[in-house]
């Protein structure tokens, strides 16, 4: 049985192509794809259901099925910072507006920072759970700036 795959909340849809001219969108609906794209959606930010699942549950500090909750593990950590037991998404507040489009910088950022978020490296985190920003820079292979790392946090939290 295959998995199905699904851009986070509040990312812009990923159009995958085949050299035969298949084309398939992935958003935020999870949807079978053949096994020919999964490398493809894999390196354009695609996710499986339980990957998202796990990426939510990491920043609202929640369990995900089958998961232990500690309160002196990383997760609790998230938890104790995003309010444990709130109900939220990752979708950013000005995500899906008709007619805006996303800068690839910001939208860059923000990815990195879900997916350390999602690693929970106490190494690649500051004290407030923000990811660093040199962890940050290694993933991009460009330098930001604390604002630019401070803006993609509070945007991926701000709905949460």
């Amino acid at each position: 049985m295959s998995e199905k795959y699904c851009v986070l909340p509040g990312q812009q849809p990923v159009r995958l192509a085949s050299t035969t001219g298949h084309v398939i969108i992935v958003g935020e609906t999870p949807r079978d794809i053949p096994t020919l794209f999964i490398e493809e959606a894999r390196g354009k930010g695609c996710y499986t259901e339980k990957e998202v699942a796990d990426i939510k549950s990491r920043i609202m500090g929640e369990a995900s099925p089958g998961q232990k909750t500690d309160s002196d593990s990383q997760q609790g950590e998230f938890g104790a910072l995003m309010g444990q037991g709130q109900q939220g998404s990752l979708s950013t507040p000005d995500a899906g507006k008709a007619g805006e489009e996303a800068d690839p910088r910001v939208e860059a950022i923000k990815n990195a920072t879900i997916e350390i978020l999602n690693i929970g490296n106490p190494e690649e985190l500051t004290s407030g759970n923000k990811p660093k920003v040199e962890a940050l820079e290694a993933k991009l292979s460009y330098q930001i700036s604390a604002q630019e790392r401070d803006a993609a946090f509070e945007a991926i939290t701000a709905t949460m």
